[in-house]
């Protein structure tokens, strides 16, 4: 009765429900109990449930591409905080500058795709990070984290994907190359 056709309705992610939680089934007698001492009724409406060869639903973990050159110990924080339930991730892919690096093995060890490209087959910085990229897009993350990647990003590659990048190596190239240089937890 609203001028809205059922198409639209069904496109709208909570169809004119209100306030809606998506919740693992294990946390929905804890949600529904803390609600309820809030004064606030709850009412169970469906699941989401994947069928085969249906793209509509697609998970709700955020999805990571981790870029990393050395012993993966970044690498190894976010995959035991994914293991813990800390971090509502699933890593999609590890590439790496080098080809013996430590974060290339720990993601082989935990079944996480891993890729090795290597900077000195192409000509210029740029067109090894455009064909870096190229892989990262693919993966179909939605989050980029550069954990410990000790190269400097051209800008061109950066540039569009700068909402959705992060750092979290305690350094700043080049005028900072590592740990040793600055306080990381100041």
């Amino acid at each position: 009765s609203g001028n809205v056709a059922p198409a639209e309705m069904w496109r709208t992610f909570n169809c004119g429900i209100g306030f809606t939680m998506l919740l693992d089934a294990n946390d929905v007698a804890t949600a529904k109990r803390l609600l309820a001492g809030h004064g606030l009724a709850t009412r169970e409406i469906g699941q989401v449930v994947a069928r085969d060869g249906d793209e509509r639903v697609r998970s709700v973990l955020l999805r990571v591409a981790v870029l990393a050159s050395g012993r993966g110990s970044n690498l190894r924080a976010l995959v035991d905080a994914i293991g813990r339930g800390e971090l509502a991730a699933c890593i999609v892919g590890v590439f790496s500058d080098k080809a013996a690096s430590g974060a290339l093995a720990l993601a082989r060890e935990a079944g996480i795709a891993a890729m090795h490209v290597d900077p000195k087959t192409f000509p210029s910085r740029l067109d090894f990070d455009r064909a870096l990229f190229e892989h990262v897009d693919a993966s179909g993350a939605d989050l980029i984290v550069c954990a410990g990647f000790m190269r400097i990003l051209s800008p061109e590659v950066v540039a569009p994907r700068v909402a959705r990048m992060i750092n979290i190596h305690p350094s700043l190239l080049p005028n900072y190359p590592g740990l040793q240089h600055i306080n990381a937890h100041s």
